[in-house]
């Protein structure tokens, strides 16, 4: 290769350089994206984690209710942490999302109109349909 770009007359020299050139950009790049990394772990790993506050007695952490002093209808614990105390309480799980609960749906047969009132069968043709919301309509101003 080199006789050939001696027999046209190129200058290796300035290719040689330019190659060297970038493969130093590249190093150089290189260098910096590692001690940028390494500057991130360094403050990843200097920064102090908070760890989990111990409770002396199992204690509700949206209340705070303890065994000897429960919420005043009483409570039950839903999730307690014994490592640290830390626990959710029945009167409190509700309200933090965390269970305890029933959702009180009603039934399909049961569910009401934006009027409170429960809502017709929607079966029949549509003129029987339109006639019982004459009527609905008619018994409801009334």
């Amino acid at each position: 290769m080199l006789a050939a770009a001696k027999h046209y007359g190129v200058n290796t020299g300035k290719i040689e350089r330019g190659v060297k050139a970038e493969a130093a950009a590249k190093a150089k790049a290189a260098k910096i994206k590692a001690q940028a990394r390494a500057k991130a772990t360094a403050k990843k790993a200097a920064k102090p984690k908070t760890a989990a506050k111990l409770f002396p007695v199992p204690t509700c952490t949206h209340c705070a209710c303890t065994e000897a002093a429960a919420c005043p209808d009483g409570c039950s614990w839903v999730k307690l942490d014994k490592a640290t105390n830390a626990g959710v309480c029945s009167r409190c799980a509700p309200a933090k999302g965390k269970g305890g609960g029933k959702k009180t749906e009603k039934p399909k047969s049961q569910k009401t109109s934006k009027a409170g009132k429960p809502k017709a069968r929607e079966t029949g043709t549509p003129a029987q349909r339109a006639a019982r919301q004459v009527v609905q309509t008619s018994t409801d101003k009334g």
